[in-house]
């Protein structure tokens, strides 16, 4: 997915669904992979290139290293304030990585717990749906298995 091909999805489905406040491209990176993934967000000119993990309050740290990760690579709409976010794992939010977990595992989307958001709402809090896209997979391979 390249950043303008997000951008395009995102701005028609935002027009589309006004309830919802951002979307997110979140791959899954495996350690092997994550040097490689941090260049790309360098060139995409990203604040801090690098996979984070943290508090959005109390200020992101770089990841500890892990089998594998969750970052946020493209937010829609990117702010000021969501453009923070760009680099965070959100495989190491405990409120957030059952839900994403079940989603990769079932290819069924899976919502998360109510959870403060970076964009402004009325309340400030928000839920958490995940999609799973994968590439195609070979064939026989079940869900749970992923390519």
């Amino acid at each position: 997915m390249t950043k303008s091909a997000f951008e395009r999805f995102s701005s028609r489905t935002v027009s589309v669904y006004p309830g919802i406040r951002a979307l997110e491209w979140t791959p899954r990176i495996l350690d092997s992979k994550r040097k490689a993934f941090e260049r790309q967000l360098s060139r995409d000119g990203t604040l801090r290139p690098e996979i984070t993990e943290g508090n959005p309050s109390a200020g992101f740290r770089r990841a500890a290293q892990r089998s594998e990760y969750y970052p946020v690579q493209y937010i829609y709409p990117q702010t000021t304030i969501t453009q923070n976010i760009l680099g965070f794992d959100l495989g190491s939010s405990k409120m957030l990585a059952a839900a994403m977990k079940r989603t990769r595992d079932t290819d069924q989307p899976a919502a998360g717990q109510n959870i403060r958001l970076l964009e402004r709402t009325g309340d400030g809090y928000g839920v958490p749906v995940m999609l799973p896209v994968f590439r195609l997979r070979p064939e026989g391979c079940q869900p749970g298995i992923k390519t």
